[in-house]
């Protein structure tokens, strides 16, 4: 259970990092705005960027 957890806090970390890089993009912004109003239409809630979800 604790490799589990280690895991996914390893994952949460890289997906963190790997978002505070990119959020001075443009192109990044407009691509979350655009999965966002798609979340919002749609059921495709399940679908997660770089394995968290719920973090952007």
């Amino acid at each position: 259970y604790s490799n589990l957890t280690s895991l996914t806090n390893l994952n949460i970390s890289r997906c963190l990092n790997l978002t505070s890089l990119l959020e001075e993009l443009d192109i990044f912004t407009s691509l979350i705005l655009v999965l966002k109003l798609l979340d919002n239409l749609t059921s495709l809630t399940n679908i997660d960027i770089c394995g968290c979800s719920n973090l952007i």
